[in-house]
């Protein structure tokens, strides 16, 4: 059984205008069973990926960093190719209300 968490690393709001991006979809509903790489399954991998996204004001991901290794390469490498290509925010407004580029943080747990 595969169990994907996400836990979210939110920024202190600079002001009542102003907001970070947030995810439209919750991130574990981006993970699908038949995400876990098989190498990381045969070698019974789990661990928790820290990882660090670019988003644009448009609210694509257009970078995904692993701030903190799972311990799988396997594992780690999923976690950015499923959020980058499966995401999609609401972007981050400055002060006066537009839409600017930001970074959003949180961590996938991989566990089988």
């Amino acid at each position: 059984m595969l169990t994907v968490l996400v836990s979210l690393l939110m920024a202190a709001q600079p002001s009542e205008a102003a907001r970070n991006a947030e995810p439209i979809n919750s991130l574990p509903s981006l993970f699908a069973e038949s995400d876990y790489p098989a190498e990381a399954v045969a070698q019974r991998a789990q661990g928790i990926t820290d990882f660090r996204l670019q988003v644009n004001a448009a609210g694509s991901v257009e970078k995904c960093d692993v701030e903190r290794s799972s311990g799988s390469t396997a594992l780690d490498e999923a976690t950015c190719r499923v959020i980058t290509s499966r995401s999609r925010f609401r972007p981050a407004v400055d002060e006066g209300g537009h839409p600017v580029a930001s970074t959003y943080t949180g961590m996938i747990h991989w566990v089988l």
